[in-house]
């Protein structure tokens, strides 16, 4: 690719109709997108360029707009997965947010192949990752806690967990009982994730 002719940059003021384009972004990673547009230098690419806004603006004089509401930022979260580290609730849950939101939006567009061809083509070339979003949104409770069946073995540990809490709240109360005379005061706490009296 051509470098861009500085002057032409300047006089077009091309880091400013950025910004102002980042600005209507309607997600971060949109924002960091529109700020990183390339300069294009091919007639060919110019006219796909332009195809696709005139038929944008198609698309939103008839309100059929994808709804992008509900995506997150997710771009540390891959950086993350991209070195074998695993995600947190929060991460993992707006990763599948996020996969479920385009993958509502892909097919929206491709569903206006009538109204907008070049970006149901576009839309057509994105996989369709809705079953896996699906699948990780199942494992939580509307409380974003992972739920009991997000795993085989996770009920069981879970009842076995709570048993061995109740077993020892039993032994602690039995503790302060019995060194009563001992204590300034009568309950019990966990710090660092050890039982204290």
């Amino acid at each position: 690719m051509k470098n861009p002719d500085p002057r032409a940059i300047e006089l077009l003021e091309w880091p400013r109709l950025l910004d102002a384009l980042a600005g209507r972004a309607a997600t971060p990673g949109g924002r960091r997108a529109a700020r990183e547009l390339p300069w294009l230098t091919s007639r060919s690419e110019v006219e796909r360029s332009l195809r696709e806004i005139a038929e944008a603006v198609v698309l939103a004089e008839n309100q059929v707009t994808p709804d992008l509401s509900g995506t997150g930022e997710i771009e540390e979260g891959l950086r993350r997965l991209d070195t074998g580290s695993v995600l947190d609730d929060q991460e993992l849950l707006a990763l599948a947010r996020t996969l479920a939101v385009a993958a509502t939006a892909c097919r929206a567009l491709r569903n206006q192949r009538q109204l907008a061809p070049s970006l149901a083509a576009r839309a057509k070339m994105v996989p369709d990752l809705s079953d896996p979003a699906r699948r990780i949104l199942d494992c939580y409770t509307p409380q974003e806690i992972l739920a009991d069946h997000a795993s085989p073995g996770l009920r069981t540990t879970r009842t076995r967990t709570g048993s061995l809490r109740t077993r020892v709240a039993q032994r602690m109360e039995q503790a302060m009982e019995r060194y009563a005379d001992l204590l300034q005061e009568k309950f019990t706490t966990l710090r660092d994730g050890r039982w204290v009296l």
